[in-house]
């Protein structure tokens, strides 16, 4: 693939990140993108999905209220008996088109705790940012993929890309 047209395709994938972050009508000051929508953020590779943190008060109201601020339908995720995630599904949700999991800093037993919450909100308020979003820097993303018990290839791939991205960034 031509570096013009896999750029071009990063610039759709971060254009389509946004429009979904804006219609979802979370707050940008305590939102956080991670995974392949972070990897979108800094250029490495189009999104397929959107996976964002927020604050326990903000994950439990919609928890609570099955909406998004600005109303969209979110349900708990079934297969996450593990950990807290809330899924947002396109088709429930037309227009919107992208596949969406949101969760939040949790603590012992996956409850919300305040004080995860502000050490989150002052931690990502100095990561980068696209359309007012931050992001997760890549070289943590690529630290989370490799902490999981059994990288799947997608993340080992993804690893290999950030460690070429950021080894580019530095020659």
């Amino acid at each position: 693939m031509s570096v013009s047209r896999k750029t071009k395709e990063i610039e759709a994938s971060v254009d389509q990140l946004v429009d979904a972050l804006d219609i979802t009508g979370v707050d940008k000051r305590t939102t956080l993108v991670l995974g392949g929508g972070a990897l979108a953020f800094a250029g490495i590779r189009p999104a397929h999905d959107l996976d964002m943190m927020i604050p326990g008060e903000e994950f439990e109201r919609m928890e609570q209220t099955g909406q998004t601020p600005s109303g969209l339908s979110v349900v708990r995720k079934k297969e996450a008996v593990q950990h807290p995630f809330l899924r947002l599904y396109p088709a429930a949700n037309k227009p919107y088109i992208l596949p969406t999991d949101i969760t939040f800093p949790y603590g012992e037993n996956f409850l919300r705790d305040p004080k995860r919450d502000r050490e989150f909100t002052e931690t990502i308020a100095n990561f980068n940012e696209v359309g007012g979003y931050r992001f997760l820097p890549p070289r943590m993303v690529a630290e989370h993929k490799m902490s999981m018990e059994r990288p799947r290839f997608k993340d080992r791939r993804d690893v290999r890309t950030i460690g070429r991205f950021l080894g580019h960034q530095h020659s």
